[in-house]
């Protein structure tokens, strides 16, 4: 199979393994020289990626999600870079969860020929008059579409931990151009707990069952905001206290 890889170094003859923010180092190819186009535009600095895009339905035609005005332009505009191409068989490379067009390789991958890019936001208004390739702008998204771009970005933030690491480059890019993501990421944790918080002594039973447990609620526990500690730390000390002072029956 043809496989790509985008970079913006050029004169590479061998492709070698990376760490990017996975397990261990890979190559990352892709079967579409289109979205290998994206990794030129990279907003943040590696370990980290962006370049929010998917599939339009069932077909190979890729769609870059604005998730922010003229975003876009602004990451490619003047951004130069190349194309490798490189031969590989099946059982040469590992099928990336959940992007069907992803390769990786833990092996050096010789590159075959490649492509120089001037501009690559011109190569993708190119792409896009050819019908090989969709822009969703920001304007023409609904609030349930930006909701779940939104979610999907705090839970990724939540699943990195950046509150440890807020002055890395994809918190800083996050809390520049998505704002809101960011405060839903590190200050209303507490109060989403607060209301599972509320809601769970709403029931009869509540304080009951959970002064029987040894530890606290898990959708407590699993909460990773920093404030979200005084509220863990509330309900522990409130659990403590009526331990001691209910018979369980």
């Amino acid at each position: 199979m043809i496989l790509y890889h985008g970079s913006n170094t050029g004169n590479i003859k061998v492709l070698k393994p990376n760490l990017a923010d996975h397990d261990r180092p890979y190559v990352y190819m892709t079967t579409i020289n289109i979205v290998a186009a994206f990794y030129l535009c990279n907003a943040v600095d590696r370990p980290y990626y962006w370049f929010p895009y998917g599939f339009e339905g069932g077909s190979d035609i890729p769609v870059y999600h604005e998730l922010y005005p003229n975003a876009l332009k602004e990451v490619s505009d003047g951004v130069s870079g190349y194309i490798y191409e490189d031969h590989a068989e099946e059982n040469q490379v590992i099928p990336f969860k959940n992007i069907p067009c992803a390769r990786l390789a833990t092996e050096p991958v010789e590159v075959t020929k490649y492509v120089r890019v001037e501009n690559a936001y011109d190569l993708f208004m190119e792409y896009v008059k050819q019908g090989k390739m969709k822009v969703s702008h920001f304007e023409d998204k609904s609030e349930q579409q930006l909701e779940w771009w939104y979610s999907c970005l705090v839970n990724y933030l939540r699943e990195k931990l950046m509150t440890e690491t807020p002055d890395c480059s994809y918190a800083c890019f996050i809390k520049s151009k998505l704002p809101q993501v960011w405060e839903r990421y590190s200050i209303p944790c507490s109060r989403q707990c607060l209301y599972h918080f509320i809601k769970f002594f709403r029931t009869a039973d509540s304080i009951k069952i959970l002064c029987s447990q040894p530890l606290i609620p898990h959708n407590f526990a699993k909460c990773s905001g920093i404030r979200c500690f005084k509220i863990r730390s509330l309900l522990f000390h409130f659990t403590e206290k009526h331990r001691r002072n209910t018979v369980l029956p």
